[in-house]
């Protein structure tokens, strides 16, 4: 793959740079050995100097011919180490740049890639900690400086990385709606650089608003596979089943955004869309049925509307119930008030009919008492 053969490329020069500071110090050491041998051979040639004043005057010509001829060979070597030693320099110093660059480049292809899987839409803590994880496993001294300096990512990384992730989220939208229209080849074409007034016009044309509506319906009767399926395949090919979830989501939230005619827009923006993609990802996760989004709401509204009609018919029961009560609690209280009233009725009959015994009694007793005094007199 690319990014591997950048990353051998890349170690293949760090290696050869390590191994040219290696020739370089053994150069610098063969220098100063050869230093120290030349004054130890003056220092010696000084004190054989001393000593043999009176040897031989061929003699000494012979060294200092020789002592010459050694530092001219000597000024040679030097010039021609100094004449290395400043290439060097100037190779490193741009196998260090290009280096550099195409490890920055390696790395934010690796990040965005691994990001894209998990996140359409990342925040800028999910850019930092997916570099970092990079850098940790792969480039350990990066990885000194992204701690050590935290102007390092930001000068270096994050805006090639910004770019990079909106790269690849871009080809797999582009690719997404291919898709959708080789499923869809009646679909009228249109471009996000469209103007508002034909957007409008697309979005109400019928052709449009039958594809969202055959979008999960199934292609035969008698078979399993929608329409969305179908896309996904095309999509997907032979890897839908090894396809990220997130991408999965994320090409069912764009066809429906696209095709559903509630929304006047096409352009697939984070604001737009990442309700959607949220909700369909755990609907693939949990392996639910996908439906569309106005379907949804139908079905929501129908059960919302049978709560409520099933609290009404709860409420009309009560409310009957307690009508009922209370007529039964005004019927019994009748009742009993009947029943009052008519057991008073009775006791005032037997209390006049007492009465009217009593009076009788006393007229009794009235008349036999006047008997009574006259039979006395």
């Amino acid at each position: 793959m690319p990014p591997l053969s950048k990353k051998r490329k890349v170690k293949h020069q760090h290696q050869e740079h390590q191994e040219h500071q290696k020739y370089q110090e053994h150069q610098k050491h063969q220098h100063q050995e050869h230093q120290k041998h030349q004054k130890h051979q003056e220092h010696q040639e000084h004190q054989e100097h001393q000593v043999g004043q009176g040897r031989n005057a061929k003699s000494i010509e012979k060294l200092l011919s020789q002592n010459f001829k050694i530092i001219s060979k000597l000024d040679t070597l030097i010039s021609a180490t100094q004449s290395i030693d400043d290439r060097l320099k100037k190779i490193e110093c741009s196998g260090d740049e290009s280096s550099s660059e195409e490890v920055v480049k390696t790395i934010v292809v690796e990040v965005a890639r691994n990001l894209l899987k998990v996140s359409i839409y990342p925040t800028q803590n999910e850019f930092r900690e997916e570099t970092e994880k990079v850098l940790r496993s792969s480039y350990p001294e990066l990885h000194k400086k992204f701690r050590q300096s935290p102007i390092f990512y930001e000068k270096n990384i994050y805006q090639p990385l910004l770019a990079k992730h909106r790269s690849f989220r871009g080809s797999l939208t582009s690719r997404i709606k291919d898709a959708l229209y080789n499923i869809f080849p009646e679909l009228p074409s249109i471009t996000a650089n469209s103007p508002p007034s034909e957007i409008r016009l697309w979005k109400n044309n019928p052709i449009v608003a039958n594809c969202h509506k055959k979008l999960f319906k199934k292609i035969v009767v008698e078979e399993p596979t929608t329409f969305m399926s179908k896309i996904l395949d095309r999509l997907f090919s032979s890897k839908k089943k090894s396809a990220p979830k997130i991408y999965v989501a994320y090409a069912i939230s764009v066809c429906e955004y696209i095709l559903n005619p509630s929304n006047q827009q096409i352009q697939v923006s984070e604001s737009a869309i990442k309700f959607l993609i949220s909700k369909y990802l755990q609907k693939v996760l949990n392996k639910e049925k996908l439906v569309s989004s106005d379907e949804e709401e139908a079905a929501t509204a129908s059960k919302t509307a049978a709560a409520t009609t099933s609290i009404t018919a709860a409420a009309s029961i009560t409310a009957a119930t307690s009508i009922t009560a209370a007529a039964s609690k005004t019927a019994a209280t009748s009742k009993t008030a009947a029943a009052s009233k008519t057991a008073a009725a009775q006791e005032e009959e037997v209390d006049q009919e007492e009465n009217q015994e009593y009076q009788g009694q006393e007229e009794q007793e009235q008349e036999t008492k006047p008997k009574i005094n006259i039979l006395q007199v």
